[in-house]
């Protein structure tokens, strides 16, 4: 989630075309989001990431449709990386999961 973070940041630095505010929450909602993953383990932000992941994958994908409208082919290899990262969140939803049943099953 940070390397998604530090991309996005990226992003900001060098593409200024969008407005500020956008590229603004574009880098610091992965980044509160992260935070509150690692630190705090918070189960809705780990859902939201997932959620926000999948939302923009999405988007990215449609845009791209658009885009080459006359090409049939989509690269097979971003699909494989889309449902690699997408099992990765899935498998951090499931950790902050069972951290929290861990340590509620401890309190009794």
């Amino acid at each position: 989630m940070l390397a998604v973070a530090a991309l996005t940041i990226f992003h900001l630095a060098y593409f200024f075309d969008e407005p500020w505010w956008d590229s603004a929450l574009g880098a610091a909602l992965p980044v509160l989001l992260a935070w509150l993953i690692y630190w705090r383990l918070s189960r809705v932000a780990a859902i939201f990431a997932l959620v926000y992941y999948v939302a923009s994958q999405i988007a990215i994908s449609s845009l791209f449709a658009e885009s080459y409208a006359e090409e049939v082919v989509f690269p097979v290899s971003y699909l494989i990386v889309i449902i690699l990262l997408s099992l990765l969140y899935v498998n951090g939803i499931r950790g902050t999961f069972a951290y929290h049943r861990l340590i509620q099953g401890g309190s009794k």
